[in-house]
This record gives C-alpha cells, sequence and structure tokens, in this order.
C-alpha cells in the first residue's frame, strides 16, 4: 500500500519489565538469554519490520504456481507488462509497466488457489498501491466460474431466426472481436487496464471509492487499511490551482452521483437523473477518472429502459457495453448482460415500462451525439 504510516510507539509504561533474579554472571542464567531471550527478540524486531515497512527488496513468487499466465517475475519477467519493484518514497513495493500497455487490456489473472498458496506478501494484486481520481488507471474484479447469462453470439440462431437481417450481421459482427480468456474452474481475479499506461507509469488501483474531499479520502483509507495516501493529487499542496481543482471535481461527482442514485427512491424524476449521468460523465472525462464507468452507464440504461425511453436505452446500452469490455473483460456478467441487450430489442429489458412514459435522452457525448 501506497505511503504506511508510522506506527506510535507504544509507552515504556504501557509494559511490565521483570525484575532479574539471577546474575549474568551464572551460565545456566546466560544459556537462557542466548537460547531462549536473544533468538525471540531477533525475531519479534525482523517479524515488526516485515510488517511496517512490507516485504524484503526483493520479491520471490516462486512460490505461486508457474502457469501460462504466471512466471517468477525474476526469470526474464516471463513475457509479462508488468514488474513487482520497490518504488522508494517509504511507499513499499510497486507494479511498474515494463511495455505500454493498452486500454482494456487482462494485466493480471490469478486465481483464488494461487492467491491462498502465495499468502498476502506473495500476491500480484496485493503489491498495486492506491490511487485516487485520475491516478487510478486499473480495475479488478473477481470472476465466477460459467456467468449465468450465457453469450448469445456462441449460441445457435433462434427459432425463426431470417438470415441476412439486421440482427444476423451483429451476430456475425461480434465473432470478429478478439477472442476472450480461457475459463477457469475456480474464481479469478482479474485486472484490466482502465485507459493506455506507458512503460515506466505505475499500476494504480482504487482502495475505496475516491470521489470524495482530501481529508474524507485520507480518514478513510486510514480507518480502512492504516496508511496514509501519498497518490499525486494527494500530495499536491491544498493551495496549489491543480489541486483545487481536482479536489473540486471530486468532491462535485460524489456530490452528483450521490443525488443521481436518488432515482430510485423517487427523489428526482428520469431526465434529472439522465442530465446528472452526463454532468458525472463530463466530470469523470475531466479529471481523467474512469472507474465506475460501465456501471454509471448500465443504470442510465435501467432509467432509460424504465420511462420507455428506446433510443436513450439503446445509447446509454452501447456505452455501458464498450466500457464493461475495458472494466471487466468479455465474458463477464455485466458485459454480456449489455451484450445480450444489443442484439435483442431494447423493448427486452427487464424493468422497461416500469415508470411513466419519458423522453430522458441519450448520452450525447462529442463521440454519441443523438440524432
Amino acid at each position: 500500500m501506497a505511503g504506511p504510516r508510522k506506527a506510535v510507539k507504544p509507552s515504556s509504561s504501557s509494559s511490565t519489565r521483570a525484575t532479574p533474579i539471577t546474575s549474568t554472571n551464572n551460565p545456566s542464567t546466560k544459556n537462557w538469554l542466548t537460547q531462549i531471550v536473544i533468538p525471540i527478540f531477533i525475531a519479534l524486531v525482523f517479524s515488526g519490520a516485515f510488517f511496517f515497512l512490507g516485504p524484503p527488496t526483493t520479491l520471490h513468487i516462486s512460490d505461486v504456481s508457474k502457469t501460462e499466465d504466471h512466471v517468477n517475475i525474476e526469470e526474464d519477467n516471463g513475457g509479462l507488462s508488468w514488474k513487482i519493484v520497490d518504488v522508494g518514497n517509504g511507499q513499499g513495493k510497486g507494479v511498474i509497466a515494463v511495455k505500454d500497455i493498452k486500454q482494456g487490456e487482462l494485466v493480471i489473472r490469478q486465481t483464488a488457489d494461487e492467491i491462498k498458496s502465495a499468502g498476502s506478501h506473495g500476491t500480484y494484486s496485493a503489491a498495486i498501491n492506491h490511487g485516487c481520481g485520475g491516478t487510478v488507471n486499473v480495475a479488478w474484479h473477481w470472476r465466477v466460474p460459467e456467468p449465468t447469462h450465457q453469450d448469445p453470439t456462441k449460441a445457435p440462431p433462434p427459432e425463426g431466426h431470417d438470415e441476412g437481417s439486421e440482427s444476423d450481421e451483429k451476430l456475425v459482427e461480434t465473432h470478429t472481436e478478439e477472442p476472450t480468456p480461457p475459463p477457469s474452474s475456480q474464481p479469478e481475479l482479474r485486472i484490466y487496464a482502465l485507459k493506455d499506461i506507458r512503460k515506466g507509469e505505475e499500476l494504480l488501483g482504487s482502495y475505496i471509492d475516491t470521489r470524495l474531499p482530501r481529508a474524507d479520502r485520507l480518514d478513510q483509507l486510514w480507518e480502512q487499511y492504516w496508511f496514509n495516501c501519498t497518490c499525486h493529487v494527494c500530495s499536491l499542496p491544498t493551495e496549489s490551482e491543480e489541486s483545487q481543482s481536482r479536489e473540486a471535481r471530486l468532491t462535485r461527482m460524489g456530490e452528483v452521483y450521490a443525488r443521481f442514485l436518488g432515482w430510485t427512491e423517487g427523489h428526482i424524476p428520469g431526465p434529472e437523473a439522465i442530465r446528472l449521468a452526463r454532468e458525472l460523465w463530463t466530470l469523470s472525462e475531466k479529471e481523467g477518472y474512469f472507474h465506475g464507468r460501465a456501471q454509471l452507464a448500465e443504470e442510465a440504461t435501467y432509467i432509460s429502459a424504465a420511462h420507455s425511453d428506446a433510443s436513450a436505452t439503446q445509447e446509454w446500452n452501447d456505452l455501458a457495453y464498450e466500457w464493461a469490455k475495458i472494466e471487466f473483460g468479455e465474458d463477464n456478467e455485466r458485459t454480456l448482460r449489455a451484450k445480450i441487450l444489443r442484439v435483442n430489442d431494447v423493448h427486452s429489458h427487464s424493468v422497461w415500462g416500469w415508470a411513466e412514459a419519458l423522453i430522458v435522452g441519450g448520452p450525447q457525448l462529442d463521440h454519441k451525439q443523438e440524432t
């Protein structure tokens, strides 16, 4: 984790000392000291150093089973796009890109058994430090085997399917996409690149929702993870123009999203919720904070379908599908759900027509202009 806070040393008055009952000149006392007390003391010192400072400089992961995706990083890096290194500045270990990584690329994949066998300091994901706002460039999630939604492009055409139709073109089109990773028989932790990552950049994930004021972020990280964040955003002088701009954006993003969720409670109408979704998208673009975009677009799809706005449902769902592939991969349940809706009619959405019929509007982004 980035920037561990130094622990406060307990007061000496809080511990009791045993009064010596014999002189250290006694041979039996010397044996007792050298054979029991001193080894225990040394072990405690090293354990404390390991806990507060992190693992040794050279991190061995040889106990992780070697598969196509997991190779000891000391063996010429095994063809991986990243490497665990000492990032300095008291931050301990970190994961650095050793070559350019493209947006949506599957960066790390590790099974539950591999994580369990490696221990907390031997997993690849454990070495990824936390970042706030636009510094976050990777997202992780657990993939559970056998997703509940079947990929419609892998299923036989429905009965009565008219070959050569527009929907048939969509089915053919999706077959040209990149192949998905082979399925695993156990849960996997997968980490994807949220944006292009240049060689030499550190991979940073988000331990919490960082759409909060700095003080709230730092308090939450300390309470939950016991460290002070030293990412670029949190390290900026508070009086600097960049810091004030970024903090204002992150704070506003948190406020907008909280109000956006009010639609589910009937506190705001559908068109207002969609307006807030657009504002949140624009703020995230300015900040470079792409974490959670798939979920936001999926929620906007839900609102659009509930209000029977077919055009908006299709456009928001296309956006949800685009970002679900980036954040979660092709075979994730969220991605497949969006893909199914793209192939089928939008009227098939599970909440279609649940609310008053309204034109709520689509994303209306630069690359998604409504007609």
